[in-house]
């Protein structure tokens, strides 16, 4: 009867082995029979657009400021802003020219510029200034620091 025992027990011992042989055998060929998912792209980083500064500084004698626009977080695609300006203490036409267009950025560009005319009168005047806007992103970039003031210091 022990004898009997102990064969069923080598018995039952083999098929156990052979049935996790079997099983490891057969799980590589389980993964590898899935189909392979591509990887997900990763999301598009427009950036942020935004004025290099809140302040910028000028004198009558000069032809113009310059106006920084930075992007940032991300420099993905092509987007675009719209600037303008506008009379604070300064009149547009005056003391300085108005303007308002576009500034785009292709795949990869960081920072553009655009220039602001600045008049030289004749007139005694202390400080005058006016205002740059950024507004009307598009290509999913978002507005970062969108409002500046310029000052315009009198030569005369």
């Amino acid at each position: 009867m022990l004898r009997s025992s102990a064969r069923r027990v080598k018995k039952v011992s083999f098929l156990f082995l052979a049935f996790c042989i079997a099983f490891l055998l057969a799980m590589p060929l389980q993964v590898s029979a899935k189909p392979n998912k591509p990887p997900k792209p990763e999301p598009s980083k427009p950036g942020i657009l935004s004025l290099s500064s809140i302040a910028y500084v000028t004198k009558e004698g000069r032809d113009s400021v310059t106006i920084t626009v930075i992007r940032a977080g991300g420099d993905d695609g092509t987007v675009s802003v719209n600037y303008c300006n506008c009379s604070k203490t300064a009149t547009a036409g005056e003391d300085f020219g108005h303007v308002w267009n576009t500034l785009v950025f292709g795949d990869g560009e960081k920072v553009k510029s655009f220039t602001i005319p600045i008049v030289n009168d004749t007139k005694k005047e202390g400080e005058e200034g006016f205002i740059v806007y950024l507004k009307d992103v598009t290509g999913g970039a978002t507005l970062g620091l969108s409002l500046a003031y310029v000052s315009i210091f009198d030569n005369d």
